[in-house]
């Protein structure tokens, strides 16, 4: 009993942490079609010297590849490697969504102008040392509809007070942004 109770408060403790999420500026080094689906790229994404991601994305309906290649994305590395149609994939890249008048848009999240391959970014003034574990399906579930873009087109985190906290690297006067996409959910 007591267990279950610590184990609960300690899940509630986490899942308000949007730290969870670890972010990082990655830059795409290739994208192909997925030979087995219509709707993914696979992407070889560099994220630091030594490590470049595989990871698959759904992007294809949305954004010509000739734009994903070269490109600055930020990345959710903290997840769980799964298969996608036979490929494995190593994280997600950040995306905003918006649906109008039928037609669904989407724009990649592009990482603040004065990041570096590898930065990690946070959102508000987070515990900048906090190692994040691998993010489960809950924590990640709870804080993806938290997840938008303001007025500004910059991507936020929503708080449990309604406070926007803007994702930001190092430079503070620096935000992560997307081309046009006001108020769209971010996944």
């Amino acid at each position: 009993m007591i267990r279950s109770i610590i184990g609960r408060r300690a899940y509630s403790e986490a899942v308000t942490k949007k730290s969870y999420l670890k972010l990082q500026v990655g830059q795409i080094q290739s994208c192909k079609r997925h030979e087995g689906s219509d709707n993914l790229y696979v992407s070889q994404i560099q994220i630091d010297d030594s490590n470049t991601y595989q990871i698959c994305s759904g992007l294809v309906p949305y954004i010509p590849i000739e734009q994903m290649q070269n490109k600055r994305v930020v990345v959710v590395t903290n997840m769980k490697q799964k298969k996608l149609r036979g490929e494995a994939s190593k994280g997600m890249i950040l995306a905003a969504t918006s649906q109008s008048e039928g037609q669904t848009q989407v724009e990649v999240v592009e990482p603040p102008k004065s990041s570096i391959i590898g930065e990690r970014l946070f959102f508000g003034s987070e515990d900048h040392d906090f190692q994040p574990p691998v993010l489960k399906t809950a924590v990640w579930e709870y804080i993806q509809p938290r997840l938008k873009t303001n007025k500004d087109k910059q991507p936020v985190f929503v708080d449990e007070e309604g406070k926007e906290l803007v994702l930001r690297g190092k430079d503070e006067s620096d935000s992560a942004i997307v081309a046009t996409l006001t108020n769209a959910s971010v996944h």
